[in-house]
């Protein structure tokens, strides 16, 4: 009976632990799926980053170039009279370069020459002192800019470098106007949301068509007033995709509908502001995934508990091997007593031995014929 009580407590036992292994096993996992999709995420967001900053640093050296080039500087100089020839050099060196535009203006922000002035939308003529890229580019610094073209109405990222005269001076602005077609190629090769936000929020490159020139949330009036005077994103309304960053250490992303997004989020060097996304759907989510993983390790988990198993079943019979032999130990030797107790009962004498250092001979001690005497003198001396 005790064997069965035994045997039924050990397999309860195995089978709370085997249930409990699942469970750990399963949030071991889950945890580990978790931080390899955020790792996953970061990973991304950073990836992309850096090839957008590898494009913007070799379009840089491009447009540093181009203002260096004698027919540019003659031109904005004033010495260049030859403005179909400069057209022509702006147009070879834009088509080597896989650029979408090149031009270049003078101190007053009115385009001199371009590359596209043959076009119904050739930028020759037109100022643009008003934007950004100029300003900067005039004061001697490289200017990065992505806007709409108010000439053209496509989107695109401006590059300019100062044009300097002999005198060290800058005396115009070379600038190269890109598609974002590179950009773009690498998104879509992207399986997951990814967006490239400006220091506005607003989505100006993405592997969602629908998502571009949204914001991720809405922006205050008068900044959005000054976006709208500035003509950077042109005539687009700029609706909200309501995109909200937690504030849990888990990097999720909630978007207008509820939906989850396991975020990775990296900034761009040369775009001070800018943001790259990368947005995993959590539909897809580590539960999923968790449990595909210990699906795999099943069998491995069912040969370990096999394996326990056994290793107790073998340990339960080893177990009522000993008790078996111990209890048959203890009935041989209750028999023994019994046996010397009768032989004892039996004698007129007792025979007392033992064994000091050095040895002597045994004792034999006479004792009276009542029994009782004999098998008390008996216990006595077996005591001793």
């Amino acid at each position: 009976m005790k064997a069965r009580i035994i045997l039924f407590t050990l397999a309860w036992l195995a089978l709370f632990s085997l249930g409990v292994g699942g469970v750990v096993a399963y949030f071991a996992l889950y945890r580990a799926v978790e931080l390899e999709e955020q790792s996953h995420a970061e990973r991304t967001a950073s990836i992309m980053a850096t090839k957008i900053n590898i494009f913007l640093n070799a379009f840089k050296r491009s447009v540093d170039a181009m203002a260096t080039l004698p027919q540019v500087v003659r031109l904005v100089d004033g010495k260049e009279h030859d403005l179909v020839g400069v057209n022509h050099v702006l147009a070879d060196y834009c088509r080597a370069l896989q650029g979408d535009i090149c031009y270049v203006m003078n101190r007053a922000g009115d385009t001199l020459a371009a590359s596209n002035w043959r076009e119904s939308t050739s930028l020759v003529g037109k100022n643009y002192a008003f934007r950004p890229y100029f300003q900067k580019a005039l004061a001697g610094e490289s200017g990065f800019y992505a806007a709409m073209g108010v000439t053209t109405h496509v989107r695109g990222l401006y590059i300019s470098s100062p044009v300097v005269g002999q005198d060290g001076v800058t005396i115009g602005v070379a600038v190269i106007k890109f598609s974002l077609s590179g950009i773009d190629k690498e998104f879509y090769d992207v399986p997951m949301p990814v967006i490239l936000t400006d220091e506005n929020g607003i989505i100006f490159a993405a592997n969602r068509e629908k998502w571009l020139f949204h914001t991720l949330n809405p922006l205050p009036y008068q900044r959005f007033k000054e976006i709208a005077e500035s003509l950077k994103m042109g005539d687009k309304p700029l609706p909200v995709l309501g995109l909200t960053e937690t504030n849990s250490r888990k990097h999720y992303a909630i978007g207008q509908e509820a939906e989850r997004y396991r975020l990775g989020k990296e900034s761009v060097p040369l775009l001070p502001g800018w943001h790259i996304y990368y947005l995993s759907i959590l539909e897809e989510d580590s539960t999923t995934e968790a449990l595909n993983r210990l699906g795999e390790y099943s069998l491995l988990v069912t040969l370990f508990v096999l394996a326990i198993a056994g290793g107790v079943w073998q340990l339960f019979r080893m177990g009522l091997q000993d008790i078996f032999q111990r209890q048959q130990a203890e009935t041989a030797l209750m028999d023994s007593r019994r046996l010397i107790q009768d032989v004892v009962d039996q004698q007129s004498e007792v025979v007392f031995v033992c064994n000091p250092i050095p040895p002597s001979p045994s004792i034999i001690i006479p004792l009276p014929a009542s029994s009782t005497c004999r098998t008390t003198f008996f216990r006595q001396v077996a005591s001793w």
